[in-house]
């Protein structure tokens, strides 16, 4: 009996620290880091297609010279503003100089062999003139006055092809400034010099590039769009435009143009949006996210700013939510910041409660306690 007894006490014994133990591994189990949540706050905002596009200058022009020869200057480099009308090179004009001076003195030569010609017309003329009347009172004879008459018409002949010859050593003279004109190679509109590839001593044939000139007050930027927003798009919508390296600063421009045709390969149209640019901010080439805006309004979610991570590794944005007492990792989209909050564009919903807290010790999977739920 005594036996028994003690065996009973002691299974008594070793069934209650078993359960006490029980109770404590139990107690780990569901012990995590403590998190402060918040909901998504839901606001009404201006519905936008995004996309992404570059920067193109408004006009390109590679400027050619409109004469060949060999470049004596050049007054301008890169990067440098050219006004429309400025000589960007200069041609070597000595030949066209002398031709200038041989046509001058055969056009001065005409000059004068037409005005002596218009001269002799008119002294024939009225000769002419005066043998008619001469004719009528019997003064001169038939012979005399038939010979008057010829003489006038030769003298109006030798007028026109003076002038005809004066007329064409005009034209030479022309030709030959205009040669001279041609040695100054000029920006066709006002802009900046991105390239200049020739250097003085090098021959230019009509087809040689002499320099790139961009026009970038305005600016272009391209847009490629997906055919499900065609109907959506229109002239003069406006557009919000980002780009890195200048923070959250936000360049405004409208749609300028829209390409009718869709490429069959991407199922994407191009949109042409133009920016002011008056502070050169934007060059050519830059990549930008840009927000093109739409009448009506649409519901998105607002999460602090402080909820959100960034990946260097994928240059990603992240959050953390905490659903079923585990925190769970979410790859989000940003998109427009207002204050000390971001809009989410995908990647969680509204329902999902979100960690504002300790989130650089949070894993994916991690058991948490919520310690306080705000908003």
């Amino acid at each position: 009996m005594i036996g028994i007894a003690a065996g009973t006490i002691g299974c008594g014994n070793g069934q209650s620290a078993k359960t006490e133990a029980s109770s404590t591994v139990g107690q780990h189990a569901v012990i995590g880091p403590k998190v402060q949540v918040v909901n998504p706050e839901v606001r009404s905002v201006s519905a936008f297609v995004q996309t992404t596009g570059s920067f193109v200058a408004r006009e390109s022009s590679d400027v050619a010279p409109p004469a060949a020869g060999r470049v004596a200057e050049t007054p301008v480099d890169v990067g440098d503003f050219v006004q429309t009308g400025r000589v960007i090179a200069r041609l070597d004009d000595r030949e066209a100089k002398l031709k200038l001076n041989q046509a001058e003195a055969t056009e001065q030569q005409q000059k004068a062999a037409y005005d002596a010609a218009l001269t002799q017309a008119r002294l024939s003329k009225a000769e002419a003139q005066r043998y008619e009347n001469l004719i009528k009172t019997g003064d001169v004879s038939e012979y005399a006055y038939e010979k008057a008459i010829a003489d006038s018409e030769t003298a109006t002949a030798q007028v026109s092809s003076a002038q005809q010859q004066f007329l064409g050593a005009k034209a030479q003279d022309d030709l030959a400034q205009k040669a001279i004109e041609d040695t100054l190679i000029r920006a066709p509109f006002s802009g900046f010099v991105s390239s200049r590839p020739i250097a003085v001593g090098q021959y230019v044939a009509l087809t040689s590039k002499v320099a790139t000139v961009l026009h970038i007050t305005p600016i272009h930027l391209e847009l490629q769009v997906q055919q499900a927003n065609a109907q959506q798009i229109r002239i003069g919508a406006d557009v919000d435009a980002t780009v890195n390296g200048f923070g959250e600063r936000v360049f405004r421009g409208k749609v300028v143009a829209i390409n009718p045709a869709i490429d069959s390969n991407s199922r994407a149209f191009a949109v042409i949006v133009e920016f002011a640019n008056s502070d050169l901010s934007l060059k050519p080439g830059m990549f930008a996210t840009a927000q093109i805006l739409l009448a009506g309004n649409s519901q998105t979610l607002f999460v602090p700013r402080q909820a959100v991570l960034t990946d260097a590794t994928t240059n990603s944005s992240q959050l953390f939510f905490v659903r079923d007492g585990k925190a769970r990792l979410a790859v989000v989209q940003l998109g427009a910041t207002e204050g000390d909050t971001v809009q989410i564009l995908s990647g969680i919903s509204g329902e999902t409660k979100i960690a504002i807290n300790s989130l650089q010790d949070l894993y994916d999977g991690e058991s948490v306690q919520i310690a306080e739920t705000g908003r």
